[in-house]
């Protein structure tokens, strides 16, 4: 995977510049305590919430700026444009649920009647 140095971004109409590194260093920081988020940054095989590390680097650039400025769309944009691979992780999820599934079609029967067996249960 190529990862570009350094990408000039525009947030509130200040231009700041965002690395690699930057979102390394960030990267570093324990997030597991944001379960609620959906968009996933990799990076270095760690799952990181995009808005979160967006948020952590402007942090730690000093810029002023919190997670009220920025859009998740626009945080996942940054990423991308720093070749780092982002991910909806209820996308994922369901995805691999359906595989899952998928694998178990056909190979489950029971038998019956579930409308008479009702009937048995309810009647007098």
């Amino acid at each position: 995977m190529k990862n570009i140095a350094v990408k000039t971004v525009r947030i509130k109409g200040r231009k700041i510049q965002i690395s690699y590194e930057g979102i390394l260093k960030a990267s570093r920081q324990d997030y597991s305590t944001y379960k609620g988020t959906d968009y996933f940054a990799k990076v270095e095989g760690k799952e990181v919430p995009a808005k979160r590390l967006i948020e952590q680097v402007l942090k730690e650039k000093g810029t002023g700026l919190t997670l009220q400025d920025i859009t998740t769309k626009y945080a996942v944009d940054i990423l991308r444009k720093l070749d780092i691979p982002v991910y909806r992780k209820s996308e994922h999820l369901h995805s691999s649920r359906m595989e899952r599934l998928k694998k178990l079609a056909g190979s489950i029967s029971i038998g019956g009647n579930a409308v008479e067996e009702e009937k048995k249960l309810y009647s007098d």
